[in-house]
């Protein structure tokens, strides 16, 4: 048991979760709020303000320095405490004394229930759970103790149903179940294992310590153009589940968009504690870290659109675009992958060599997609296409052009950032 607790991922994973549930410092959240928590969140800070309200003054401004972190000397990330993690350790141990006297009473209770317990209540107490987290945190309380009662629920019937298949149907039934069994075990690690790359993955984005300004940059650039890359194939699939009648295919984008989206977020949260450890609180470093996130969501924003668009049209069945608009569109779908494979070429090696041809290209491509956009609008004045065609149409043009415009402004972000940026200080 000692070695499953100390090598098994999946146990690791409960004493993570109860961590961020208590922790102290900002970052992102595990669980997302619900009407549930926010009521009670909302009902706590009113009983809050009441109470406040009937104790005398003095009082309150003496509980309020009891809650007041003292003034210390700066120190640095790496040298700081672990607070969270020594009260972890504490709580871990209340939780066995607990647990053990409760076993030695013969009392039927859920280890993970107290262990979890005992932490919100420590966290709760000593004002881990502020105004900025406690929705959050309250959401996740109740998600584990929703999730501990449906457990119970779960294995009660499912042991009665396998009980009943063995009773019924002797040694045929022994080999199904033990089959199924082994199905649902392997199954259930092959998507745990792969749940934890992913997050492992996220979680190296701006998680090293800062040595130095050129570090930040190339973690930047590394950033930027693999999320560049995700989001255009993305676009690329749309287009072409369009011009095929691959619904699956789009369905596909857009499970992927919403999983970047998701990575986005993630990464937002970490941006601002980036932004707060620059080495020598470097202005322009920063602005391109804030500037570019805002580009990101534009981009993600764009693609997301086109996605919904061929979703949409696709699941009802709608007539497929002409040829002659599927072909405009893949010639800028061309274009555009020629774009952006150069822009990111550039931003991953920090040189910018192709900035004329760049220039030249997007000039370009706005150009045809400008054509393509005066071919649709004559198109609908002429007649020669319905309206909810003409609507599609229009809209994968216009996000497309948003689109290469988006591109163009991180592709000058990064430009502008170097040509300023003397090479002495990076």
């Amino acid at each position: 048991m000692i070695i499953t607790l100390w090598t098994n991922a999946k146990s690791r994973k409960v004493t993570e979760t109860e961590i961020s549930l208590g922790r102290q410092d900002e970052g992102e959240e595990k669980f997302r709020p619900n009407m549930l928590s926010r009521i009670l969140v909302g009902g706590a800070l009113l009983a809050g303000r009441l109470f406040d309200s009937l104790l005398p003054k003095p009082w309150s401004a003496s509980l309020e320095k009891r809650f007041a972190p003292k003034e210390e000397a700066p120190i640095s990330e790496k040298d700081r405490p672990s607070f969270d993690l020594v009260r972890a350790s504490v709580n871990l141990l209340v939780s066995s004394v607990l647990i053990a006297y409760g076993t030695s009473q013969k009392l039927p209770l859920s280890t993970t229930f107290v262990t979890f317990m005992v932490a919100m209540g420590t966290s709760f107490a000593d004002k881990a759970w502020g105004r900025e987290s406690a929705v959050y945190r309250v959401a996740g309380v109740m998600n584990v103790i929703a999730g501990w009662l449906i457990t119970a629920v779960i294995a009660f019937t499912v042991s009665g149903l396998i009980a009943l298949i063995l009773f019924k149907t002797d040694t045929t039934g022994i080999i199904v179940v033990t089959g199924v069994s082994a199905f649902v075990l392997i199954r259930s690690h092959i998507i745990f294992d792969r749940q934890q790359k992913k997050e492992q993955a996220s979680e190296k984005v701006f998680s090293s310590q800062l040595k130095d300004l050129k570090q930040a940059i190339d973690e930047s650039n590394e950033v930027t153009v693999r999320n560049v890359k995700h989001v255009m194939k993305l676009y690329e699939a749309s287009v072409d589940s369009l011009a095929k009648e691959k619904r699956k295919t789009v369905e596909k984008a857009m499970l992927r968009m919403q999983e970047l989206r998701t990575e986005t977020n993630k990464i937002q949260h970490k941006i601002i504690k980036y932004v707060k450890k620059m080495p020598g609180q470097n202005l322009a470093a920063s602005r391109l870290y804030i500037l570019l996130f805002d580009h990101m969501q534009d981009l993600y924003q764009g693609i997301g659109l086109i996605s919904e668009y061929c979703t949409e049209h696709l699941k009802n069945y709608h007539t497929t675009p002409s040829k002659k608009y599927l072909q405009q569109l893949s010639d800028i779908e061309k274009g555009l992958a020629s774009y952006y494979g150069l822009a990111c070429e550039d931003i991953s090696s920090s040189k910018f060599t192709h900035a004329e041809t760049i220039a030249a290209m997007h000039q370009q491509l706005m150009a045809n997609i400008n054509q393509a956009i005066d071919a649709q609008i004559s198109a609908i004045q002429k007649d020669n296409i319905s309206n909810r065609m003409g609507l599609l149409q229009v809209r994968i043009l216009l996000e497309t052009r948003d689109i290469a415009v988006t591109l163009q402004h991180i592709y000058a972000l990064y430009h502008d950032y170097h040509g300023k940026v003397p090479d002495r200080l990076m």
